[in-house]
């Protein structure tokens, strides 16, 4: 056997996808739920269409990070060689991610030049060349099969969590952690400090504080709504921001383009990026406008 799931595992993994949660009453929630999360990572490869497959794999394992926080009271060392291990998984995904997200933002680019200008023929000429050279999906380059043993390694990892801490303390802990990292982030992109990579990684935290926010009780999610919905709303400005930035690069070294219209998609799509920014600026401000106290404090007042 080499790991790789079956199609009948594929439709489980969707399955477990819709019962996912966290057992705020069983003591042993989270590492349950960090090897279910991880398990419908590894079956979800077994999609008949391999985009698909990538993708529900990536979004499973954002997940799975997310929840890997909650854990790392209860795995000692051995948090970093799984979390290291779902990141090298994570970044192998991920790099087919980033060869389709140029050529989507080509494409809604494209519409914002009319038929026949030098720009828009430009663009088109650039997505031309990239389906035929399949520059449009590297997903035949991915070895699915060592994808599937990694991540079956992974479970083997996070079977053996151990622990009866309170779940609820565990979640308030990460997202206190998750907030303050966030909250860095944020003043350094309001300093003007934050470099690509860092918007980028602030984005990442959004996300975990999202996800790690939906795992909280009832009672405290009915303040958090609005909370949610922003955070959403955040991390989308924010992708958005950062798939435009990798499909700047792409033609940046692209020969296709004249200087000129070069500058002039840029243009474009700087404006888009001014737009994306200071959207992104504006939600950052309502939801890491608390101290890090007064935020620790209110998720205990929340239940």
């Amino acid at each position: 056997m080499d790991g790789s799931p079956t199609a009948g595992q594929a439709t489980g993994a969707r399955e477990a996808d819709r019962r996912a949660g966290l057992n705020l009453a069983d003591p042993h929630a989270v590492g349950r739920l960090l090897l279910r999360q991880i398990a419908a990572a590894r079956t979800g490869l077994a999609d008949a269409n391999p985009e698909t497959a990538v993708f529900q794999a990536r979004r499973r394992l954002k997940k799975a990070r997310s929840t890997l926080r909650l854990a790392r009271p209860l795995l000692g060392t051995g948090y970093r060689r799984l979390a290291d291990r779902l990141a090298a998984v994570s970044r192998r995904l991920g790099a087919v991610r980033d060869v389709d997200v140029a050529a989507r933002e080509a494409g809604r680019l494209v519409a914002a030049f009319a038929v026949d200008t030098p720009v828009r023929l430009a663009l088109d000429g650039f997505l031309h060349r990239r389906q035929r050279t399949g520059g449009g999906s590297h997903v035949d380059d991915l070895d699915f099969a060592d994808i599937a043993r990694q991540l079956r390694i992974a479970e083997g990892q996070a079977a053996g969590i151990v622990g009866t801490t309170d779940p609820v303390w565990l979640i308030r802990m990460a997202l206190r952690d998750c907030y303050r990292r966030g909250r860095h982030d944020y003043r350094r992109v309001i300093d003007g400090r934050a470099s690509e990579e860092e918007f980028h990684e602030w984005r990442k935290r959004v996300k975990t504080r999202f996800h790690l926010s939906k795992l909280l009780p009832p009672e405290a999610k009915s303040g958090s709504v609005k909370e949610l919905a922003r955070l959403k709303a955040l991390a989308a400005a924010l992708g958005e921001d950062h798939d435009i930035a990798v499909l700047e690069q792409e033609i940046a070294v692209d020969p296709g383009f004249s200087e000129e219209i070069r500058a002039m998609v840029a243009r474009q799509l700087h404006g888009r990026r001014r737009v994306l920014r200071r959207h992104a600026l504006e939600l950052g401000a309502r939801l890491y406008r608390r101290k890090l106290s007064a935020y620790g404090e209110r998720l205990v007042a929340r239940g």
